[in-house]
């Protein structure tokens, strides 16, 4: 991924599922995708400039139990990123007691891009 002059990675390697992934610059927030089989390599398949983010926070949905990222744009548009545990995470999960409880780690996950992309956006203003 080629960042642009003046700008830096603030969060990266947020898992969005199969070789998908959100990385936070303080300019934009960028959903790659990962091709190959054994050396993957990631290219850009969306990317949202910051400025365009109207409002960022997390979500809870009660079925299935999900925290959810929920972004809305000044376009009106809105984008649900949904982030997925690593597999070791889902297993450790999916052990919990009635399955019905969001895991800790994945709001957790949720609330800290939110913050993170809700700091950024403070500082293009």
């Amino acid at each position: 991924m080629e960042l642009e002059k003046d700008e830096h990675v603030i969060l990266d390697d947020g898992t969005l599922g199969f070789r998908k992934k959100l990385t936070l610059t303080n300019q934009r927030l960028i959903v790659q995708k990962g091709k190959g089989f054994f050396k993957v390599s990631w290219k850009k398949e969306e990317e949202i400039p910051l400025e365009e983010i109207e409002e960022v926070y997390a979500h809870v949905d009660s079925f299935p139990p999900m925290s959810v990222m929920k972004l809305t744009l000044k376009n009106g548009r809105t984008k649900d990123i949904r982030f997925k545990l690593p597999d070791s995470g889902m297993v450790w999960a999916s052990l919990g007691d009635s399955g019905n409880v969001i895991p800790m780690n994945v709001k957790s996950i949720t609330d800290r891009w939110v913050h993170a992309i809700n700091d950024a956006r403070r500082g293009k203003e």
